[in-house]
C-alpha cells in the first residue's frame, strides 16, 4: 500500500500547482493590461495639455517700441512709444497702449476724444477696436483724403507690425464694423501699405499743435 499512499499526495500536489499556475498567469496579464492602459491615458493626457497650453505674450503680439505717425511730408514716420506704453505692453501682452500713442502724438489727424479700446489677433487678421468717437462722419468728410489715409494707415501699419506677420487689419468702433471714413472704404480687412512709410532720417511728424491736413 505504500506506493499508493505516496502517489496520492504527489498527485494532489501536482493538481494544486497546476491549478495555481493559470490563475497566477491571469492575474499577471490583468496587471500588465491595466498598467498599459494607465500609461496610454497618461500619454494622451500629456498631449492634450501641451496642445492647449496658453500662448506666451510673444506669440500673441510683438512688443512695439515704435509706432507709425503721420508726418508733414504725407508719409508715416517711425516714432518711439512712451515708457507708459512699453510698460503696459509688458503687463498686458498686447499693443493697445502703443496704438493709443499714435493718437496722442498726432491728435489733429483723429476726431476729438478718440481712444483705442483693444487689440485682437484671430490668427488670420488683427482688429483694432476704437471708441465710437472715431466714427465721426463730419470730421472725416472735412479732413481731406490725405489726412484720412495717413490716420488709417498709421493704425493699420502699426497694428500689422504687432501681429509679427504683416497681417491685414480690421478697424472697428465699439466692436462694430466700419464702412467708410470720408471717401476711404474701410469695410474689409486692410493690408498695410509700406509705400507710405518714410525712410529713416526723413522729416519728422508734426507737433500736436499742427492743423489737420497740413502735411
Amino acid at each position: 500500500m505504500k506506493p499508493f499512499v505516496n502517489f496520492v499526495p504527489c498527485a494532489l500536489l501536482a493538481l494544486a500547482l497546476a491549478g495555481c499556475s493559470p490563475s497566477s498567469g491571469g492575474n499577471n496579464a490583468a496587471v500588465e493590461n491595466a498598467s498599459a492602459q494607465v500609461s496610454n491615458e497618461a500619454t494622451n493626457n500629456s498631449a492634450v495639455v501641451s496642445t492647449d497650453a496658453t500662448p506666451t505674450v510673444t506669440e500673441r503680439a510683438s512688443l512695439l517700441s515704435n509706432v507709425w505717425v503721420p508726418g508733414k511730408d504725407d508719409k508715416l514716420h517711425s516714432k518711439a512709444v512712451s515708457k507708459e506704453a512699453l510698460d503696459s505692453q509688458k503687463k498686458f501682452g498686447d499693443p493697445t497702449a502703443a496704438l493709443a500713442d499714435i493718437i496722442k502724438m498726432s491728435p489733429q489727424y483723429f476726431p476729438p476724444k478718440t481712444s483705442v479700446l483693444d487689440y485682437h489677433d484671430d490668427g488670420k487678421s488683427v482688429s483694432v477696436n476704437l471708441s465710437k468717437d472715431f466714427n465721426d462722419t463730419e470730421f472725416w468728410s472735412k479732413a481731406g483724403e490725405t489726412t484720412v489715409r495717413l490716420a488709417v494707415y498709421a493704425l493699420v501699419n502699426t497694428a500689422s507690425d504687432a501681429s509679427g506677420a504683416k497681417k491685414p487689419v480690421v478697424l472697428k468702433t465699439d466692436n462694430s464694423p466700419l464702412s467708410t471714413l470720408g471717401e476711404l472704404d474701410v469695410s474689409d480687412a486692410i493690408e498695410p501699405d509700406a509705400k507710405l512709410q518714410a525712410k529713416a532720417g526723413a522729416a519728422s511728424a508734426p507737433s500736436a499743435g499742427s492743423q489737420a491736413g497740413g502735411a
